[in-house]
């Protein structure tokens, strides 16, 4: 499937993290050398995007999963965790050390794409977060796997709740 940028227009941020949450638990899959379960904690805390009243709560409790905050830090006492636990800090430590470049980029690039636009008006159509959607796109051409399909995505539309779109659970197969 091909897809741009464009295609995501009419698709919330809400929607287009989904999918982009999708494309990470596909590309784990496709390259198979991983137990998905490894990924629960960071996939629990990605997906909670969809649900939270405020996406603005998910900047403060993802950052510390993500990997541009845990590569960097050495020990747990380094930082002041509010979200994340010693156990958790280690587990994903332990799984990012192990992850292809690539991965590491698509994880971060999710992030960015939630929160790139909190603090500022969300210029239509969401320019920056369709920015992250075009990294997205490169990270998975590199990779060599194909993203998910759109289709399932386009019911979150970006006309709802100022472009971020309405909460959703969201289902991942993990």
């Amino acid at each position: 499937m091909r897809y741009s940028s464009q295609d995501f227009e009419g698709i919330s941020v809400r929607g287009r993290v989904a999918f982009s949450i999708h494309c990470l638990l596909k590309a784990i899959q496709d390259k198979g050398n991983l137990h998905k379960e490894e990924f629960y904690l960071l996939f629990e805390a990605l997906k909670s995007y969809s649900s939270l009243e405020l996406v603005d709560d998910w900047l403060y409790r993802t950052a510390e999963y993500i990997p541009g905050t845990l590569v960097a830090t050495k020990d747990y006492s380094d930082e002041d965790f509010e979200f994340l636990d010693k156990h958790g800090f280690h587990e994903l430590k332990k799984l990012y050390s192990k992850l292809d470049r690539e991965v590491l980029l698509i994880i971060d690039t999710i992030f960015e794409m939630g929160t790139i636009e909190l603090y500022g008006a969300l210029s239509p159509p969401g320019r920056e977060s369709l920015r992250c959607i075009d990294v997205l796109f490169g990270l998975l051409k590199k990779m060599e796997v194909e993203p998910v399909s759109i289709e399932p995505f386009r019911r979150f539309t970006y006309f709802s709740h100022d472009g971020y779109g309405g909460k959703f659970e969201m289902v991942l197969d993990y």
